[in-house]
């Protein structure tokens, strides 16, 4: 069998969640590039299929990874919350000295590594 290799360019976010995604269902890049393009090749009579499943990639894409980035936000967001509500029933008095909680650098913190991974 000849091979061919095939180059493209991604965002390196979507491309580490990517490798991190299909190396947990057990599936390397190559591998998934490769049931694609089988899937390609064994509808090219068949565009409307081929069209229907490429459609429905980018459509789930894009409404998902929306949909995720604002789902962990609001839940960082919450999380400060919770831990002070937490605090205050059982009596413990937050303390910063900085000005600025311990939650709130948390926040900060998971909020800059969201927008480095591209998922904010």
């Amino acid at each position: 069998m000849t091979t061919a290799q095939i180059n493209a360019r991604i965002d390196a976010g979507i491309k580490s969640l990517g490798d991190e995604a299909l190396s947990s269902v057990g599936y390397s890049p190559t591998k998934a590039v490769r049931a694609l393009w089988g899937f390609a090749s064994r509808n090219a009579r068949n565009p409307k299929s081929l069209r229907a499943l490429l459609d429905k990639l980018e459509e789930d894409g894009s409404q998902s990874a929306h949909a995720e980035a604002v789902d962990w936000e609001s839940k960082i967001a919450e999380g400060p919350l919770i831990i002070e509500r937490a605090l205050l029933e059982l009596g413990i008095q937050s303390h910063t000295p900085s000005g600025v909680s311990d939650e709130e650098l948390l926040y900060r913190a998971h909020r800059e590594k969201m927008v480095e991974r591209g998922l904010l």
